[in-house]
């Protein structure tokens, strides 16, 4: 008898994609040992009733509705507390897996029992003309800088400090990744960000978890961009991403086990990633938090760079704007 898999697959208005996912869920080897968790998070279009047809005729689908806070990470935890398989596979709505992806990572796991999470590479299309745009891998350095153990048929363990590396690059897709339920030992993703995750997720499985990670480059699924995100790198976006990173990073610093030189790569990040935010709050022409996070960003040293950003925020329009309208004691 196969071993019981979980499919967890967040769905927000997907009514153009979540049955294209789910049949690709369904075309699996395994896909008859697998509960299909198809968690709704608030959808106002076609999806609760897409997926509730499909679940009329296939027992394996089950919807339910998102429980926690709104958002990709609370409809994961709500598909993760609601599992019961041995392994836990993520896909997103609007992706697909290659007919071979449970197979793949389930029978690895299964010989392999040390390791905990298998993650593997995945082809990006251009959703709206199925163009082909690369590959993940191929956009990243990972594999030329981790050190990793050569295991059998192409897999590598990675034994170097993953905290680290994921620092440095996020570099796992999270709709390629199979993991032991057993590994995650009641870690979360977490619910208050919207970027940046699953990194989150990765890291904190690995330093309070202690899971260990391997990876094969071979293509199990396909990672859909959209039009409109290919033109979404706005200013007010970027912005978000670096609040994200400034949350986290903060975060990471208060763990008693943190080793120095991780200690110091995260004072690091967080005194760019403050300089980002004086930046991005530069261009929305609002000062005040500018110059906030221009200071708060001395707290992680100081350099040419901060007094280039100061004297931009100052020769700003909008700064002399904003020094005109205040009152002067007469």
């Amino acid at each position: 008898m196969p071993p019981r898999i979980s499919v967890i697959i967040p769905a927000f208005n997907a009514e153009r994609f979540v049955t294209d996912a789910l049949q690709s869920v369904l075309a699996q080897k395994y896909s008859s040992a697998a509960e299909i968790i198809v968690v709704d998070d608030g959808s106002w279009d076609n999806t609760r009733a897409l997926v509730a047809d499909l679940s009329a005729r296939y027992p394996q689908i089950t919807l339910i509705l998102n429980e926690r806070k709104k958002g990709p990470s609370g409809a994961r935890n709500t598909g993760l507390l609601k599992a019961t398989g041995d392994y836990i596979a993520f896909l997103d709505a609007d992706d697909l897996w290659c007919p071979n992806h449970l197979e793949l990572g389930v029978d690895f796991l299964e010989s392999h029992n040390p390791i905990d999470i298998v993650f593997y590479n995945s082809e990006i299309q251009e959703f709206e003309t199925k163009k082909r745009m690369g590959d993940w891998f191929s956009e990243r350095h990972f594999t030329k800088t981790l050190k990793t153990e050569k295991l059998d048929d192409g897999y590598y363990l990675i034994s170097s400090n993953l905290f680290n590396a994921l620092l440095d690059e996020s570099f796992m897709h999270l709709q390629t990744v199979i993991m032991r339920r057993s590994s995650i030992k009641g870690i979360l993703f977490n619910e208050n960000i919207k970027r940046s995750e699953d990194r989150d997720f990765f890291i904190r499985m690995y330093a309070d978890a202690g899971a260990k990670f391997a990876y094969k480059n071979v293509v199990t699924g396909i990672y859909y961009r959209h039009a409109k995100s290919l033109t979404a790198d706005s200013v007010q976006n970027s912005l978000a991403t670096v609040l994200d990173h400034i949350h986290l990073f903060t975060g990471y610093l208060a763990y008693e086990s943190l080793n120095p030189m991780t200690a110091k790569k995260l004072k690091g990040l967080l005194l760019e990633a403050h300089l980002f935010a004086s930046y991005y709050y530069r261009q929305l022409n609002d000062p005040g938090p500018a110059l906030a996070s221009l200071f708060q960003s001395l707290g992680y040293g100081i350099g040419v760079s901060h007094l280039k950003e100061f004297a931009k925020i100052i020769a700003s329009a909008v700064i002399f704007r904003a020094l005109r309208g205040i009152r002067r004691p007469t």
